[in-house]
């Protein structure tokens, strides 16, 4: 029975989903069906999105996801191109021209692309680690790339490299130039270094109270805007807030609104004024003198969430994305919300996936805070829900008569996940009919009860909300829970504890102790006969229920164990695993030999399931997308070979 698969050990570290029916290879004629990995049978989405660029001409912006770049018109807002792109971009910036866009990639290469033909045009290898961010000149002759290890480096239009600077932070997050070129300023994690782009050599640098996130110069190298700060600011944190950096004079004004932190912040073009999303949803317009104008406080109420990234469109119009993928256009002279456009499927990390039991159907879950039902044969989105009080969708299951979904909604501040509550839905028309205090939960074979978890209390719900059994509990937070298929057991983990429950009188069965340390998910088999378990530390082991261990079949362990899951047969088990590159890897449940390995890159896997039939499996990852893979396929490849990548 489906588990929650919440992996709140990745959620820092780190459009989604696909599937087929049980009965037929897929058939995604869906237009945002995006390109498989080899080998793969299908991809549904784009993924998570890494970054944003408005066209000099003011006419359209593209976004860069994991999988494509999707280009969006201004006026109207609309989605009008996709270009698939068969490896992942972290950064994205248009030419002064505007026919040339540039991609850093994770393996340290920028690509060149033509915006015409939708083609890669040339590359650049920075022979570093993880290009985060690119940004081309004003007057588009040169290239500016920031990179893991705290690289800056300038590039002429030839490729070769004509600047380099050394930050002391260990990685480069934000670039940009100042408006005649003559100026580059770069942030690490909390420090922002400036040089002279002509000389090389440093200007000034200054250290800021918490994560800076985004810069701007105001004019051409006097003053710097400095968007910092964090959305925790429990713990000693102070607020977040905008910095206006008055380089010569080395002096800074704070401008600080609240505890809210400012994500994105933007100077306009032959103005006066800043805008920022800070942390709210509208815009936030801030004189040079620091003065906060609340332009848009008035405004009706809007379909945004939190602003995270800004950016002006023309002196007087403003584009903005929230953290939920909702674009919007601002006419900040009149002050209101001209044109708002929704980006289709996830675009943030996949938490949950869950094939329907009649094969029709897939549920995907989000930290976009989007729980996404879709036709499993074409690929379309049927089912859209989102939760008013919480910003993470961190897990989903079909019940498996077919007639309810129940969601796991959270809400981030900071690095944890609070106020978690689970909500059963009408899976025909959305409707909510029983909301329950908890964090974890899993359906019953039937899809008429379901147990649920809040820290260290446990207990079996019907579906309409009434409580039925209170469960014994272990003395931590539970963290993960399974029911098996046959009804008899339930199991729940806590740290290196599992314990399994009979279900019938909630006493307690078994404990067990995982030997590897704390337990990433379990999973029973369907015949409730035995228990398996992953851990973080990465092996994974199985206990026959009628005591004892009966194997550790990962020795050494793997990178990561995220999630598990057995196949409807029994005869199998997946695992997904990964910190960096991640994996579904498929295991004999008998032998415990390793039979398969389902791979693209895309970031480590946090959930996966198998179709009913067993003949394929839905591999979720942080990517923000779902690969489906037969799993009758070629298992030559080790996980080596992937993790290589990430070693260099």
């Amino acid at each position: 029975m489906k588990r929650i698969l919440y992996r709140s050990g990745l959620l820092l570290a780190l459009l989604i989903l696909a599937g087929c029916a049980a009965d037929q290879s897929p058939v995604y004629e869906n237009p945002l069906a995006g390109v498989p990995p080899e080998g793969a049978e299908a991809r549904l989405g784009w993924g998570a999105i890494s970054g944003m660029a408005v066209a000099p001409d003011g006419e359209t912006v593209v976004f860069a996801t994991r999988c494509a770049l999707l280009f969006y018109s201004i006026d109207p807002l609309a989605l009008v191109r996709i270009d698939p792109l068969d490896f992942v971009p972290l950064s994205i910036d248009w030419s002064a021209d505007g026919l040339t866009l540039a991609l850093g990639r994770e393996d340290g290469r920028v690509i060149l692309w033509n915006v015409d033909t939708g083609t890669p045009i040339g590359e650049i290898d920075t022979r570093t680690r993880l290009v985060n961010r690119v940004a081309f000149s004003p007057t588009g002759d040169r290239l500016l790339t920031g990179s893991e290890g705290g690289q800056v480096i300038v590039w002429d239009a030839a490729g070769a490299a004509v600047q380099s600077f050394s930050t002391d932070e260990y990685r480069v997050g934000v670039l940009a130039w100042s408006f005649g070129g003559t100026l580059i300023a770069a942030a690490g994690e909390t420090g922002v270094s400036v040089w002279n782009a002509l000389t090389g050599d440093l200007i000034a640098t200054r250290q800021f109270p918490d994560t800076v996130h985004d810069l701007a110069f105001i004019d051409d190298g006097d003053l710097i805007a400095v968007a910092y700060g964090y959305l925790d600011t429990g713990e000693g944190r102070p607020p977040g807030g905008l910095a206006i950096w008055n380089v010569p004079a080395d002096s800074v004004t704070m401008v600080e609104r609240g505890a809210l932190a400012p994500w994105s912040v933007d100077w306009q073009p032959g103005g006066d004024r800043l805008a920022s999303g800070w942390g709210g949803t509208t815009p936030v317009l801030v004189e040079a003198d620091g003065t906060i104008l609340d332009a848009f406080s008035d405004q009706p109420e809007t379909p945004f969430d939190e602003l995270v990234e800004v950016a002006w469109i023309d002196e007087r119009t403003l584009l903005t994305r929230s953290q939920h993928g909702v674009i919007g256009v601002w006419n900040t002279r009149r002050e209101r919300l001209i044109d708002s456009a929704t980006i289709t499927g996830h675009i943030d990390v996949v938490s949950g996936v869950d094939w329907s039991a009649d094969g029709t159907q897939i549920a995907s879950a989000g930290l976009d805070g989007r729980v996404i039902v879709w036709d499993a044969k074409t690929g379309e989105e049927v089912l859209r829900l989102v939760d008013a009080d919480h910003n993470r969708a961190l897990d989903v299951a079909i019940s498996d008569d077919g007639v309810w979904l129940a969601a796991a909604w959270g809400s981030q501040q900071g690095e944890e996940i609070e106020g978690q509550a689970i909500g059963i839905y009408d899976l025909e028309d959305g409707r909510q009919v029983v909301r329950i205090d908890g964090g974890v939960f899993a359906w019953a074979a039937g899809g008429d009860q379901l147990v649920v978890a809040d820290e260290n209390r446990a207990a079996i719900w019907s579906f309409a909300g009434d409580r039925v059994i209170d469960l014994a509990v272990l003395n931590d937070s539970i963290n993960r829970l399974a029911w098996s298929g046959d009804g008899r057991w339930i199991g729940g983990a806590a740290g290196a504890e599992i314990i399994v429950w009979d279900a019938a009188s909630g006493d307690v069965a078994y404990r067990l102790v995982h030997p590897s340390g704390e337990v990433s998910d379990l999973d029973f088999s369907p015949d409730g006969e035995m228990l398996a378990a992953v851990a973080y530390g990465g092996r994974l082991a199985r206990w026959e229920l009628s005591g004892g261990m009966v194997n550790d079949w990962t020795d050494p362990p793997v990178d990561y164990f995220n999630a598990l899951v057995f196949s409807p047969a029994g005869d199998r088990l997946a695992a997904g695993i990964g910190f960096h590159a991640g994996a579904g890897l498929l295991y004999d449940a008998a032998t415990g030999e390793q039979i398969g390995l389902y791979a693209d890159q895309n970031g480590p896997v946090l959930d996966l399931d198998f179709s009913p039939d067993g003949t394929r499996i839905a591999v979720g990852s942080t990517g923000g997308t779902v690969v489906v893979w037969g799993v009758e396929q070629d298992s030559s490849t080790d996980y080596t070979d992937i993790t290589d990548f990430w070693s260099g």
